[in-house]
């Protein structure tokens, strides 16, 4: 119908415009019906000659660019405010209309009005056409699709946003991945990652043929601990990267290296035979062996290595390391500075070796550290990941980080007396990162200066459930897992179905962290509203008790939290800890979880390690508080009189403190996210 109607107008103004041109030129008359007409249409129309003069302006055009009538006629066509919306397009569609002689359809221009407004139009361009004289003039009308365009603009600017915002997280994704698989000191796999590799690797290999193409090298820095204690840790950090660089050299693409617990690294050779293998052994050997460092310079280090492969009848990775680490330390008996290839035929010596009992204090001490380093097998959460998560969360939205860390101390305070340590940091943990859903929520939602609506809280679940699949594919914990998982199932949800978890059922530290959370939040300041003073909160939580939360557990909440003194973060001057390197602050990070271990298994050698190696970061760092602290640790659990409620009391001390120094460094570098964002 519009169609029929442009044309009908078309006819009936060429009509007219070849009848009258002459009148109009010398004269500016317009016939009365014809204007008429045409400020009927609801498309501007514009009628101009084959100079490109406006002959005519329809009532339309002139409200949609403010410019009168009188002011159009006579004017030519290229003196108005026009430009092309796309760069492809240079010549206007009335001149080309006028030069071809042929319909110009669909083109956008740009109009700058007299308000000072830009007015995206299309544009439509018939020539008019005489039998005597060609063409005599154009025809061309004009549809106001400014509001379209500046929504089809929005929407583009807005997928630029998503399209970035996707490429950060992916580029996050993936640098939380290399967290989560490599050990942050020499950059080699962790033994999980490790071990998920060589699982891999065996289910592709036929073990079957005695020719299989796997070996495995243990390789053990001798006497590291003389190191530590010559050099200090510092230059014992050096040297371990130096010989994770010289294993990933020599191995290169061959196979793959890992950091086995402590000084002990392990790498598994792919399609190579044994001589080969053993080549590349002695390699390794004898470039470490060759290292030279500025500082000192008289130090010179020595590995011993134990060499197996599948040649030997084993059945299963573990055989392989197990075979492996019986040759190191084979090496390691016969002087060191060694490479040892398994033999079946001598297996029964190698027991019997190792079945005397008598062993060098300096082949028991490494042995021993080594088992502070080696919790992956037991689940151990990767604190450098949980560093990383909680630094993207402080970037995307630093007050919902801090509220974080808030729920974590509430967490901490109020588990004491209902779980044991290590269980408490996993609780401490879940608190940490339960918001890290929320880096994926768009600014209009995560930043709305009011309450949300039902959409938008619905929307902030969904993301609740992308952070809880963030959590589960980093960290190899099931009880961390679960707590994330059934954070926001109700108390009062008892009719659930079998496959469903009931809210009593769930675990108890989801219940405290839901009621953690909570309590803070109607604590905080909003935009919208003032937080609420501690009796209001508490009120509340009762209130919504048997429905929401555990009563009994909001009741311990309460009493827990009721009398909290400042605790021992205030010992830790907060100057001298934004001064903590990053990795200084990983590894004082990394003891939280082991000394929670070591106190629920009441390990005293284990707590008497721990305490040495912080006693040496507190020192180094110029923490004093945590120094003396692990000074006083260390000399209670060497005294075999030391009752173990002293060393408990120590020990909690020295985990607060921790707790402490870790909480100064993510809450700085949670300012620092927060004034590096434009």
């Amino acid at each position: 119908m519009l169609s029929f109607l442009f044309i009908a107008v078309a006819v009936y103004v060429g009509y007219w415009l070849g009848r009258c041109s002459r009148q109009w030129v010398n004269t500016s008359f317009v016939p009365t019906r014809v204007q008429q007409a045409l400020d009927t249409l609801t498309e501007g129309l514009l009628i101009v000659d084959e100079h490109e003069r406006i002959l005519l302006a329809n009532q339309a055009f002139t409200e949609t660019t403010g410019i009168s009538n009188l002011s159009l006629v006579g004017k030519r066509m290229g003196s108005l405010p026009w430009s092309c919306a796309t760069a492809s397009k240079t010549t206007s569609p009335w001149t080309k209309a006028l030069a071809e002689a042929t319909a110009q359809t669909d083109q956008l221009m740009l109009l700058r009005c007299n308000d000072q407004r830009e007015r995206y139009l299309l544009i439509n361009a018939n020539p008019i056409m005489q039998l005597d004289r060609g063409v005599h003039g154009v025809l061309a009308t004009f549809r106001d699709v400014t509001d379209v365009e500046n929504r089809r603009a929005e929407l583009e600017k807005s997928l630029a946003m998503m399209r970035t915002f996707r490429d950060q997280i992916s580029n996050q994704n993936r640098e939380l991945q290399h967290l989560a698989s490599h050990d942050p000191l020499t950059g080699c796999l962790n033994r999980r990652a490790f071990f998920e590799e060589l699982r891999k690797t065996f289910t592709d290999t036929d073990v079957n043929n005695e020719h299989a193409p796997i070996a495995c090298l243990m390789v053990d820095s001798d006497h590291f601990k003389q190191i530590n204690d010559a050099y200090g840790h510092t230059v014992g950090d050096d040297v371990l990267c130096r010989i994770a660089s010289t294993l990933r050299e020599v191995i290169g693409d061959a196979g793959i290296v890992c950091r086995y617990g402590g000084e002990e690294f392990c790498a598994i050779l792919l399609n190579q035979d044994r001589v080969q293998v053993i080549q590349a052994a002695e390699s390794i050997r004898s470039s470490i062996e060759e290292l030279r460092f500025n500082e000192p310079a008289e130090l010179r280090l020595t590995v011993s290595i134990g060499v197996s492969d599948f040649s030997d009848g084993i059945t299963n990775e573990m055989e392989l390391i197990d075979q492996a680490d019986v040759c190191l330390y084979r090496a390691k008996r016969q002087g060191r500075n060694r490479v040892v290839v398994h033999d079946p035929s001598s297996l029964a010596e190698a027991n019997s070796e190792f079945g005397d009992g008598e062993t060098t204090p300096d082949e028991q001490a490494p042995r021993r550290e080594q088992s502070l380093d080696d919790f992956d097998s037991q689940r151990m959460i990767p604190f450098e990941a949980v560093t990383a998560l909680v630094s993207v969360l402080a970037n995307r939205d630093s007050s919902t980080a801090e509220h974080s860390r808030r729920v974590a101390d509430l967490c901490v305070q109020a588990a004491t007396g209902l779980l044991d340590y290590r269980s408490t940091y996993i609780l401490e943990t879940a608190a940490m990162l339960h918001d890290i859903g929320k880096i994926g929520v768009p600014d209009q939602v995560l930043f709305k200066p009011g309450p949300l609506s039902r959409d938008e809280w619905r929307l902030i679940r969904e993301y609740d459930r992308v952070g809880a699949g963030i959590i589960a594919g980093t960290f190899n914990c099931d009880e961390l897992n679960e707590i994330i998982r059934c954070l926001h199932i109700p108390w009062g949800n008892r009719s659930a179905g079998e496959t469903e978890i009931h809210g009593p059922k769930s675990p108890l530290a989801a219940r405290l962290l839901a009621i953690a959370d909570s309590y803070d939040s109607m604590r905080s300041d909003r935009a919208y509203r003032k937080g609420r003073s501690h009796d209001e909160c508490i009120a509340e939580l009762r209130r919504y008790a048997n429905t929401q939360f555990d009563p009994q557990l909001v009741e311990h909440f309460a009493e827990s939290i009721r009398d909290s003194s400042r605790g021992v973060s205030s010992l830790v001057p907060r100057s001298s800890s934004k001064e903590i390197p990053k990795r200084t602050a990983l590894q004082i990070g990394m003891q939280i979880e082991r000394l929670a271990r070591a106190i629920d298994a009441k390990d005293t050698i284990g707590l008497r390690l721990l305490a040495d190696k912080l006693a040496v970061l507190g020192r180094e760092h110029r923490i004093d508080a945590i120094s003396n602290a692990a000074k006083r640790l260390q000399v209670a659990a060497e005294d075999e009189n030391t009752q173990w409620m002293r060393l408990l009391g120590d020990t909690q001390t020295l985990l607060g403190l921790c707790r402490a120094t870790q909480k100064v460094f993510l809450s700085s570098r949670s300012v620092t996210a927060a004034a590096a964002k434009p």
